[in-house]
Order: C-alpha cells, then sequence, then structure tokens
C-alpha cells in the first residue's frame, strides 16, 4: 500500500513539474550597435542580461541560448548590453550608454525564437568621438606641454582619415594634449556617468584624466 502510494504522488509531482519546466529558447548569435542614425558602431558586446518580466534570468555569453518558460513568462524578454569592466573578462557589467532590446518570448514549449537584437544609444548620450565625429587628433587641441614637435596626428590609409597616432621625439618623449572643454549632458542637472572607451595598439603607457572646469 505505502509503495503504491508512493508511486502515485511521485508520479502527480512530476506532472506538475512537466508543466512548469516546460521550455523554449531565445537564441542570439550576435548582436548589432548602431547610432542613432542607424549608422553601425564597433562596440564588442559580448554577452546579454536577460530579464523577463521583472525576474532577472541571468547573464550569457554570446552566442547565447536563453531558456524561457512560457507558463510562467511575461511573454517579452529584456535584453541588455554587457562588457567588460577595466577589460577584465571575469568583471561583467551591464553597459548603461545603449537602450535594452526587447524581444519577444516563446508562447509555448520547444519554440525558438532568435531575433536580430541591434542596441542603440540611449537618447541622453552624448557620443565625444564616434561616427562622424572629428578625429581624435582634431579633438586634442589643447597642446599642454608647449611642444609641437610632440603631438597627436591624423594618419591617413587609402585616403581615408583611418587612426590617431602620436609624434615623439628622443628628446621628449611624451605628449600632452587635451580637448577644449566638454560639457556632458546632464538628467537632473547631474551628470549620470561619464564612461571612457579606448582601443588602441602600442605599449607606451596612456594617461586618461577628466578635470573639472570649476572646482
Amino acid at each position: 500500500m505505502l509503495s503504491r502510494l508512493g508511486i502515485a504522488l511521485a508520479l502527480a509531482l512530476a506532472g506538475c513539474a512537466d508543466d512548469e519546466l516546460a521550455v523554449g529558447y531565445v537564441e542570439v548569435q550576435a548582436v548589432r550597435v548602431v547610432d542613432r542614425r542607424g549608422r553601425p558602431v564597433p562596440e564588442r558586446i559580448e554577452a546579454v542580461r536577460a530579464v523577463d518580466g521583472a525576474e532577472a534570468i541571468g547573464v550569457y555569453r554570446l552566442p547565447a541560448r536563453i531558456p524561457v518558460f512560457p507558463a510562467t513568462s511575461s511573454g517579452e524578454l529584456r535584453l541588455e548590453p554587457v562588457v567588460r569592466r577595466a577589460g577584465v573578462a571575469e568583471q561583467l557589467t551591464v553597459y548603461p550608454m545603449l537602450d535594452a532590446y526587447l524581444a519577444e518570448g516563446p508562447d509555448e514549449a520547444g519554440q525558438t525564437l532568435a531575433p536580430e537584437v541591434t542596441f542603440r544609444y540611449a537618447p541622453q548620450v552624448d557620443v565625444l568621438i564616434g561616427p562622424a565625429s572629428p578625429p581624435l587628433a582634431d579633438l586634442l587641441d589643447v597642446d599642454v606641454d608647449g611642444d609641437r614637435a610632440t603631438r597627436f596626428a591624423t594618419e591617413e590609409i587609402g585616403g581615408a582619415e583611418a587612426a590617431t597616432v602620436a609624434v615623439l621625439r628622443d628628446t621628449a618623449a611624451l605628449v600632452e594634449a587635451a580637448t577644449e572643454v566638454w560639457r556632458p549632458a546632464t538628467e537632473g542637472g547631474v551628470v549620470r556617468a561619464v564612461w571612457v572607451e579606448l582601443d588602441y595598439r602600442g605599449d607606451a603607457v596612456l594617461r586618461v584624466a577628466l578635470l573639472p572646469e570649476d572646482l
């Protein structure tokens, strides 16, 4: 009698679990990042954070296969871009400068959806250097060290501006330059965050500072 009751109870619980654990998937092979005009931006997004309604599902490295339970899902999956903090692969953080992407979730078990995920810069974000912006050499037009022989210059490849190079001398192996005053966008009078993204080649020490205009 006890063994029969035990078997019946186990089967009942298993049936309930099957209903709740029936799973579908959202697959994200890669993501695109575009500016407000729809032009591609070479951001390196390596992972996404998935949120279903008010429930955070987790962080998934790309390409990702994200499980969704249709029986309890809100029907919409919020995908947030995730980047390395300070270039460390083990330190991932949601990148706050891009808006999240809202993807439709599967509405039945076994269904797999593969949205083309595109992230765009949030409306309140100022991009100082990026597509359609002046080259870095043009922005660093304040000669801090007063030595015009050491400078940042724009290098052309194939007739197009392709890179900013540091021009040094043996007697002055240091370039010090700055931008003109930059006033970032604010929200309620407060700057929410300032991110500096660097992608450069070379082993020279590079120091970046953000100096307040009014202490």
